[in-house]
């Protein structure tokens, strides 16, 4: 199995980043965070599993982005709260405060059973990747669009997706309406809907299908 943090680290040395701008959303224990090649970081979580210094936002992504977020950045990981709804959001408010030509990298985009994306229980454990595929699926031809390069790597623990958004991009994705919002703060408190638009038996293997067309990065 591939660890999350060498796709990051890949993309810093693929494309010759020096000390990039780097914002993970969902740090938790840093277990990505802390291997990430880079002296300017930055991390966005609500240390609901607990507080650590080197998350120097101690809040929601949404809090963050409405409130706190002072600079525009060269890569953003997206490893929040596990739901269609927020992980759009996410995607979004990433895609608008990215640098030009910048990353945005989704974890958890590849659930290995039904099971695994189910709504988000709180200290549950063992693998749960919510309906993080389904808010992904709806936006992926917009994602497409704007993008210059997308890679899936699928043997990290749940799956990652890299965006290499377009330089001078000032188109975005569309959230959908229809989304489920339990959890309007982007925090968890386990009563998250997954989204019956779509679903794991009748639209997984499409979206499988889709990304698994994209190239992978390692």
């Amino acid at each position: 199995m591939i660890e999350r943090v060498s796709v990051i680290n890949e993309i810093i040395s693929k494309y010759n980043l020096n000390n990039p701008e780097y914002l993970e959303i969902g740090v938790q224990h840093g277990v990505t965070f802390n291997l990430v090649n880079s002296l300017n970081k930055d991390g966005v979580d609500p240390c609901i599993y607990g507080s650590y210094d080197f998350v120097n936002y101690k809040m929601s992504s949404d809090d963050f982005f409405t409130k706190h977020i002072t600079k525009k950045y060269d890569i953003i990981f997206i490893d929040g709260l596990h739901t269609a709804y927020q992980v759009t959001k996410d995607i979004y408010n990433s895609i608008n405060n990215l640098k030009s030509g910048g990353f945005v990298i989704l974890d958890d985009v590849y659930p290995h059973n039904e099971n695994e994306q189910f709504s988000v229980k709180l200290f549950y454990e063992g693998p749960q990747t919510g309906d993080v595929w389904k808010g992904v699926y709806n936006v992926l031809d917009k994602l497409k669009e704007i993008s210059d390069e997308i890679f899936f790597v699928k043997n990290t623990m749940r799956g990652n997706i890299v965006l290499k958004i377009k330089e001078n991009n000032t188109d975005n994705i569309v959230i959908d309406t229809t989304l489920p919002n339990c959890n309007p703060d982007g925090l968890c408190r386990c009563d998250n809907c997954e989204w019956n638009k779509y679903s794991y038996k009748l639209d997984f293997d499409a979206y499988f299908n889709k990304i698994s067309q994209f190239k992978s990065l390692i």
